[in-house]
């Protein structure tokens, strides 16, 4: 079960990660137009 958790989390983190790095290339294109 715990191993299970911090895989979990693993995942939720890098998710988290990925939304990030959108949101930023996603307000730096709209400042550039």
């Amino acid at each position: 079960m715990k191993l299970a958790g911090i895989g979990r989390g693993l995942i939720i983190n890098f998710n988290c990660e990925y939304l990030i790095r959108g949101v930023r290339r996603f307000i730096l294109t709209r400042q550039r137009a």
